[in-house]
């Protein structure tokens, strides 16, 4: 009976050190994951270059149109897409430059999609980057030679990355100051 009561009372007495290790280690792990997310998609709100590649003629899809159907989203979120001709070296030079990359193909009934955002990286040894830090994309294959089941997936990875990059930048991007 007293070795039951004893390791009772040594349980009852380390429990709350367990407990508080799980919780503080809980706390790690989603630190981490925040810091992540910051790290994939933070860039204090400056403009972000749109870049598209388009294989799609099959399925009456232009470049033309999903350049107009992705600014006209980041438009609507208030991202500042530079035009073209706006591009120069100077924009890769100053505050945090990003490229949203979007690539769409078809072949036959086959389609394939990607959503990358790209932004400068600079490795630990000093070289710096552009490097992809957050994508979506799918291979898939569709039945009618109609481009709107492609358009809609690429609707769905443009608004899970608009949900995710203006939570992260939300302080920075709710600045009414023109950009």
């Amino acid at each position: 009976m007293r070795r039951a009561l004893a390791a009772f009372c040594l349980g009852a007495l380390l429990a709350p050190v367990a407990i508080g290790q799980s919780q503080s280690e809980q706390y790690r792990i989603e630190l981490r994951k925040a810091e992540r997310g910051h790290f994939q998609l933070f860039n204090n709100c400056e403009p972000i270059m749109l870049g598209v590649e388009i294989d799609a003629s099959d399925i009456g899809l232009t470049e033309e149109r999903v350049v107009t159907f992705a600014d006209r989203r980041l438009r609507t979120a208030r991202i500042r897409v530079p035009a073209s001709d706006e591009f120069s070296l100077d924009i890769w030079d100053s505050g945090d430059p990003a490229l949203l990359h979007i690539g769409i193909g078809v072949s036959g009934s086959v389609y394939y999609i990607f959503v990358r955002y790209s932004r400068l990286v600079t490795t630990v040894a000093g070289y710096t980057n552009l490097a992809t830090t957050w994508q979506r994309s799918s291979v898939g294959e569709y039945v009618s030679k109609d481009s709107a089941y492609v358009m809609s997936e690429l609707s769905g990875y443009l608004d899970e990355f608009l949900a995710a990059y203006l939570r992260i930048n939300e302080s920075a991007c709710s600045d009414p100051v023109e950009r």
